[in-house]
């Protein structure tokens, strides 16, 4: 993964973008292969309009753009859309100085995107695949896996400083938080790029066995 997939988002208006789920579904199919609307609208089960006003809005935030243009039946054009970064971290930011009442922070999260091709090889060099029919269900579970390892991150990081003499401001510390919680996923990434750590990883499975 380069730096450059990588997009850390504090702006209080971007932050807006992503507290919508179906904008983080449609990041997550758009952020390693250019998909149109409709293809998005097949694949997440609402109309093409909709997907139109999502992708409108992602292209607003700078965090998705037109890649190319395809002409289909009756010289109608249609176009392609992909993510500008393959991992977004969304951090609570602070009020809003529009309006006269101060927004709440919002809360942090993490947008998640998987190479589906990159995946399925990884798994096939450990001997094993996805069922058929059951790929977005294996993704789902990945991501339970992965927001749980998050939490436990950010408790370690709460619990380690109490025993420090650091004072940090609540935002603060719900930045850093956010912060300590994504280098879980980061991590998991760049070490599975490196051979070395598959190999060691394939050396290690050769020595298990059934219970």
């Amino acid at each position: 993964m380069n730096e450059s997939e990588i997009r850390v988002v504090e702006d209080a208006e971007l932050a807006k973008i992503f507290m919508c789920r179906t904008r983080c579904k449609i990041m997550a199919e758009i952020a390693n292969e250019p998909k149109s609307i409709s293809q998005l609208s097949r694949i997440l089960g609402i109309s093409p309009p909709a997907v139109y006003y999502h992708i409108k809005r992602l292209e607003k935030g700078r965090v998705a753009r037109l890649t190319g243009t395809r002409k289909v039946r009756n010289n109608l054009v249609e176009k392609f859309y992909r993510a500008t970064a393959t991992y977004a971290i969304v951090l609570g930011t602070g009020p809003s100085d529009k309006g006269p009442v101060p927004s709440k922070r919002t809360k942090s999260k993490r947008v998640y995107a998987f190479d589906r091709r990159e995946l399925e090889e990884l798994l096939v060099g450990f001997g094993v695949r996805i069922h058929a029919g059951k790929t977005r269900h294996f993704e789902e579970g990945l991501i339970e896996l992965l927001n749980a390892l998050c939490g436990e991150a950010r408790v370690a990081f709460t619990e380690i400083l109490s025993h420090t003499s650091l004072r940090l401001a609540d935002a603060d510390m719900s930045d850093l938080g956010a912060v300590v919680e994504s280098t879980i996923p980061l991590m998991l990434v760049r070490a599975f790029d490196k051979p070395q750590f598959i190999e060691t990883l394939r050396s290690m499975r050769a020595d298990l066995g059934a219970a």
